[in-house]
């Protein structure tokens, strides 16, 4: 059971990493449901794997997950940003599915820490959450920059 903020300790803070897939439509769309289930799946373990026993890590959405991280309060800002990026180089690696083994997918990872961005762990989820929507803009503006 994932602690709230008033259970974790004053000398540690709530790190909440929201992570946000992309490409696994096209992996449904190419392949079938069973192979975007399947992603989501190597996705959950390669999250788990990063994570610590006392973590936890969630699917939240349909190709979305939320790790729920206990850290020093000093080293927050540091440990979530390396989370963030090591969260980052695990999705880009390719995966598999039956005989396919470079199915990719990418991710972008928005973050807060409580309780600098927030005093209620319902605050602090929706700073992650925006943090992630505005990576997912300005993903969608280069994009439409580069096609001219």
């Amino acid at each position: 059971q994932a602690q709230g903020p008033d259970e974790v300790p004053n000398s540690l803070s709530l790190c909440v990493l929201h992570v946000g897939l992309e490409g696994v439509d096209a992996v449904v769309s190419r392949y079938g449901a069973e192979a975007g289930l399947e992603v989501l799946r190597q996705v959950g373990k390669r999250l788990r794997k990063l994570a610590r026993d006392e973590d936890r890590v969630m699917r939240f959405d349909d190709h979305e997950f939320v790790l729920l991280l206990a850290c020093p309060q000093a080293e927050s800002p540091a440990f979530v940003r390396r989370m963030a990026d090591r969260i980052k180089a695990e999705l880009q690696r390719p995966l598999a599915w039956r005989t396919l083994s470079h199915l990719d997918i990418s991710g972008l990872v928005g973050w807060a820490v409580w309780p600098q961005n927030g005093g209620t762990l319902d605050a602090v989820l929706a700073h992650a959450a925006d943090m992630l929507a505005g990576l997912r803009q300005g993903r969608r503006k280069s994009r439409q920059v580069a096609n001219g």
